[in-house]
This record gives structure tokens, sequence and C-alpha cells, in this order.
């Protein structure tokens, strides 16, 4: 007789993993338009300041109830239909594999149970449980170990020899670089985030600071004029420690100065009249009113 090996390998596996999460993730989708769908879109229309709290605790209690019905789903969707007699998922079918026991023959819907809880442990692996059917003798992922089953190609029967295969090296590194390089992509992916994160911050810096010193010129320059204004004999300074030059003018007097980026500032004080006023450059930056 020859030798027959049934098990499904990694590949098979994860194509009919994708089929199912498409189909699990579009029953979800409708699931959850129909439980928090209504509820979040009054609560995006609603005033903020007239909106009533208790709102926002009936949509955490439908996000509650929509986590139960959700899981449920899912534990439904794999333990009914691989303890059925196709002994399949959807996804499976498409792919031509199903699920048996120990035996070789159907099983339980207690032990199908089970194998789907066992999925979750799968999951908190960061999914190296589901990369373990690449590498492991008789292709088990984690939750086939936990529950003692076996995926296998849709035409194995009951007494069909079942072989152990050999380890597969090639698997196992298949398997460690399927698990790490979505590591690897995310922490490229946050690095990437952070750099960027820390440039904008510097330059949020950076502005903040050039707009604190043209502020405090501004100030200081105000200052200045007031003095000249007030005491007409006092000597106009060419400029002073802070790079802000001073003139006289034909209608009072006149003080300029640049910030960082070079950009220039006039700010003038009409004769008797003891406010200055921004003739030239960004008005808005320094805070003062520009000049009619």
């Amino acid at each position: 007789m020859s030798r027959i090996y049934p098990y499904a390998g990694f590949w098979r596996r994860a194509v009919a993993l994708l089929v199912d999460s498409l189909i699990i993730g579009i029953i979800s989708s409708i699931l959850y338009i129909t439980v928090l769908g209504t509820q979040v879109f009054k609560l995006i229309v609603q005033n903020p300041q007239t909106s009533d709290p208790k709102n926002i605790l009936s949509i955490m209690g439908s996000m509650i109830l929509f986590q139960i019905l959700a899981f449920i789903f899912f534990w439904l969707y794999f333990a009914l239909q691989e303890s059925s007699k196709s002994q399949a998922t959807l996804g499976k079918r498409v792919m031509g594999l199903k699920v048996v026991g120990a035996d070789g023959g159907r099983i339980s819907f207690g032990r199908a149970t089970g194998r789907t809880l066992g999925k979750l442990v799968s999951n908190m692996t960061l999914y190296f449980g589901y990369y373990m059917a690449g590498f492991t003798k008789k292709r088990q992922a984690l939750h086939d170990l936990m529950a003692d089953t076996f995926v296998v190609q849709h035409a194995f029967q009951t007494g069909d020899e079942k072989p152990a295969l050999n380890f597969s090296t090639g698997g196992l590194i298949a398997s460690i670089l399927a698990a790490i390089l979505p590591v690897v992509f995310i922490a490229l992916m946050m690095l990437v985030g952070i750099v960027a994160a820390f440039k904008e911050t510097e330059n949020i810096n950076v502005d903040n600071m050039n707009s604190i010193l043209v502020r405090s010129k501004a100030v200081s320059a105000q200052a200045n004029l007031f003095l000249l204004a007030i005491d007409e004999d006092k000597e106009v300074p060419s400029s002073d420690e802070n790079g802000i030059s001073y003139s006289k003018t034909v209608n009072g007097y006149q003080a300029v100065f640049s910030d960082d980026a070079g950009n220039r500032f006039v700010l003038r004080e009409k004769k008797g009249e003891y406010d200055a006023c921004c003739a030239e450059g960004n008005c808005e930056l320094i805070q003062i009113d520009p000049c009619k």
C-alpha cells in the first residue's frame, strides 16, 4: 500500500484561514453596524454640550453586547462546522481540507469548541501558534495540539495510513519569518512614526522659541518707543542689546528688528500718541495692531 501523507501544509491552511477571516470580518461588520451604528451616528450629530451622558453609557453597553455576540459567532462558526458532517469551515472546504480527531474520524462539538478556544491562545502568542503548522511533524498548530486534532486533505478516510512527516526545517524557517516579519514591519512603522513625531516636535519647539523671542523684542521696542515719546530730550539710541535699532522720524519714532529667520519688523510711534503700531512684518506674530 502506498504511503499517504494527508496532513495539510501551512500555506493551504493559511489560505483557508484567510477565507474564514474574510467571512467573519464581513459578518462582524454587519453585526457592528446593526448593534452600534445608529447610536454612534446619533452621538456624532448631537451637540456635545447638550448630549445626554446616558448615551455614552448606552454605547458602552452596546459595545459589550457586540463583543459578546461577536465571540459567540466566532465560536459557533468554527465549532459547528468542524463538528458537522463536512468537518470543515467554508475556508477549509475551498482548500479541500477537514478536521479529524486522533482516531481519524469526525470530532465532537465539545472537542471542536476546545479547538476554537485554543485559537484564542494561538492569537496570544502573536499568532506563532498558527505558524507551528508549518514545521510540526503532523502539521499541527498550537490549538490542534491542545485539542488533539489534525487538519487533513478532504479525501482522507478513517483507516488510511497517517505517518508522521519529517520535521521540516524549511517550514520552521518559513514560519519564523512569517511570525517575525509582521512584527518587524510594525516596529519599523512605529520607528518611522516616532522619528516623524520628534521632528515635528523639534520644528514646533523651534517655531515656538522664535515666536517667543520676536514677541519679547516687540515688547522691549514698544516700551522704549513709549519712553522716547514721553521724553523728547532723551537721546535716541542707534541700537540696544536686543539688536533693535531706533530712529527719529517726522511723525515720531521708529524701531526696527529682525527674527532668527531674517524677517524684518518695524514699529512706529506717532508724535503725541503713546502707542506703537506694526508698520512692517507679521503683526499677528508680535501681537501688535498694524498701522493704519
